[in-house]
């Protein structure tokens, strides 16, 4: 498990950063896998302090705290979070309330869960807890932990681990409180302190909705309906009711009864237009219900309460957070809003309740008939978020500008033709892949596709000194660039290869995204009905939900199970091999280690890493008296045909 712990962050870009000891990545090997191993096993395993950076918060003058472990504690915390992970998650399937930090769940399935169940909701209550990981309580996380894990050494182990000392300033502090951010363990360990919040929500919060039910009358919407459309409906029965029998008294129609049978249909139809524009449910008897949704520190609450007892349900949640959790809310970012009049903001989204529309619609066999719908909930683009975003990177000079005009971005003018031309790509692409799936309304999108585009254009005629027209000219209107990268094969001959790179037109990008989109909107489909197959719905205890999709796709396995231990075997257990250079095995004198290097594509490559990079790899397994050599320089002037060994492989 050790060695399926260390394959999972080895290949993390944090994995050269050193902690407060000059250990990392690289000349990991078999001597430090046993002894992490035994330490464990003997409860003798010692956690090393983090070191404490300060990282600025995007748009914001506050700084967040960053702590760097270890690379061995590391080791130690994704072993943690494995085995935590394994045992919560059945706990979290249960009600998905939260969407962060969790395999197979993200931004997508939490819109999508609450788009699914705001139907009806009128007023939200948006969530932030104040400095939320640097508070968690130690003992009350422990006290969660004992309830579901027996095993006191494992217990021990993941209390030490929250005790560490921070090193900050060359300063020592006491890690009294919370989880370090940037800590492997931290997320599922908040989540499981959360877990009982979430919980309590739904307690809580239900058991203050039904008193409220019960002292005002309330009643289950179907008993709901207003008295004009009771009255409008009961005449239209009577209408419909008393034109069979007509028809069936006089044996079909005939010159007798066809005028009484015309004003009859008349009067049906006056019923019917009249019932369009008539409320069919009294919102002040209708039972009062709500949806919580979390994502890691942030929550929003959907109800059809009324402002009045919004508020009652933020003050129990504040006393809840303050006597059993020991958190804060933040007065700033928790919000009460009213769905009809404003926006709720949830995740970079926005949602906001739509008017009820009479539409026309289609019978299958081909007649048309007039219907109120209520077309759900609106979910937009919280573009004041986003134009923060593209003011702070110099995409716009002014967010609060009457007319948005796009400004070439300085940072990226020293920047290659095709390298402009790639940052942007990817920066339109994920910004689309991020908002396609969820929007009601797609062509949202097209005011950004129009703002990074023109930013492109005017960083490369600010580059190139030349026009947007001449840009154009040159280029086309894709942008298509060509160029060429440069490699060496095993006899250090030069090979050159032709790339190329263009930025997509607003029609191709909508399409191509789209499609994806689809395709996985159907296979979801597939899964769910699958799902379906087989059910008795007779016996059903609860209705089978889209949600239910995300559940099944992801499977639990056992980490103790050798068969469920997954470690790439091309690179993972290569600590158990022989040296990839002079093809000796590994002994206690000369033991196998991984040497490691950050990137082999990026600037400029020499020595030894142009091996690497003829390998395409980042890692290789070498024997110690090899790794000392490769930092010494000694094999800077080799080539790939050198090394027998590698070249036998």
């Amino acid at each position: 498990m050790i060695a399926e712990a260390y394959d999972k962050i080895q290949k993390n870009k944090g994995a050269h950063t050193q902690g407060t000891d000059s250990e990392t990545a690289d000349a990991f090997g078999r001597i430090r896998l046993n002894r992490i191993s035994e330490e464990i096993a003997n409860g003798t395993f010692k956690w090393g302090a983090i070191k404490r950076k300060l990282i600025p918060k995007k748009g914001k003058k506050k700084s967040r705290p960053l702590g760097i472990a270890n690379f061995d504690d590391r080791v130690v915390q994704e072993l943690i979070r494995i085995v935590l992970n394994i045992i919560y998650e059945p706990l979290f399937q249960e009600k998905e309330y939260n969407h962060g930090f969790r395999p197979k769940r993200r931004t997508r399935s939490a819109i999508t869960k609450i788009e699914r169940e705001s139907q009806g909701m009128t007023t939200a209550i948006e969530g932030d807890i104040k400095n939320a990981y640097d508070n968690v309580n130690h003992k009350i996380l422990m006290n969660f932990l004992k309830k579901k894990i027996y095993d006191r050494k494992f217990l021990r182990i993941i209390r030490k681990g929250l005790e560490q000392d921070i090193i900050f300033n060359k300063q020592k502090l006491s890690g009294m409180l919370g989880v370090p951010q940037g800590g492997i363990a931290s997320p599922i360990l908040f989540n499981v302190y959360m877990h009982k919040f979430d919980q309590m929500v739904e307690e809580k919060v239900g058991e203050l909705l039904k008193k409220i039910n019960k002292e005002e009358g309330r009643v289950p919407m179907e008993k709901a309906s207003t008295k004009k459309y009771k009255k409008l409906k009961s005449r239209i029965d009577s209408n419909r009711a008393r034109i069979k029998r007509l028809i069936k008294k006089h044996q079909g129609l005939n010159e007798g009864n066809i005028d009484e049978y015309r004003e009859l249909v008349l009067e049906k139809r006056q019923a019917k237009k009249k019932r369009l524009q008539v409320p069919f449910i009294n919102r002040k008897k209708i039972l009062l219900t709500f949806s919580y949704t979390r994502y890691a520190d942030d929550w929003i609450i959907l109800t059809n309460a009324s402002e009045k007892h919004c508020e009652k349900i933020k003050k129990l949640l504040t006393d809840i957070l303050k006597t059993k959790f020991k958190l804060e809310l933040s007065n700033e970012k928790t919000k009460i809003t009213n769905l009809r009049k404003e926006h709720a903001r949830f995740l970079g989204f926005t949602l906001k309740n739509t008017l009820s529309k009479v539409q026309t619609r289609i019978r299958k066999d081909g007649t048309k008939f007039k219907a109120r719908t209520t077309l759900g909930p609106k979910i937009g683009i919280d573009h004041e978020r986003v134009m923060k975003r593209l003011e702070e990177i110099q995409v716009i000079k002014d967010r609060n500008a009457k007319k948005l005009k796009p400004r070439h971005v300085g940072i990226y003018c020293s920047l290659k033709d095709w390298e402009i031309v790639t940052k942007f790509t990817q920066i339109i692409r994920g910004l689309f892949n991020y908002y396609y799936y969820s929007l009601t309304g797609k062509s949202d999108l097209h005011k950004y596709y129009y703002l990074y585009r023109y930013s492109c254009l005017k960083t490369l005629a600010h580059r190139l000194r030349i026009s947007i027209a001449k840009i154009t000219k040159k280029y086309g209107n894709e942008l298509i660039m060509k160029y060429f990268i440069y490699t060496k094969d095993q006899n250090g001959k030069k090979i050159e290869k032709e790339r190329s790179v263009k930025f997509p037109t607003y029609k191709k990008l909508m399409n191509e995204i789209g499609f994806r989109v689809e395709k996985e909107k159907r296979e979801q489909f597939v899964k769910l009905e699958k799902i379906k197959e087989g059910v008795n719905k007779k016996f059903l205890l609860k209705k089978i939900e889209f949600l239910d999709v995300f559940k099944s796709s992801y499977l639990l396995e056992d980490p103790f199970m050798e068969k469920d231990i997954r470690v790439n075997l091309r690179t993972g257990l290569k600590i158990f091999g022989h040296c990839d250079l002079c093809g000796v095995m590994h002994t206690k004198k000369n033991p196998i280690v991984m040497h490691h290097v950050e990137h082999i594509k990026k600037g400029q490559i020499q020595g030894f890493k142009k091996i690497m990079r003829s390998l395409n790899s980042k890692m290789l397994p070498v024997c110690e008296e090899c790794h000392r050599k490769i930092h010494r320089g000694e094999y800077d002037q080799k080539s790939l045909k050198d090394f027998e060994s590698i070249n036998r492989n």
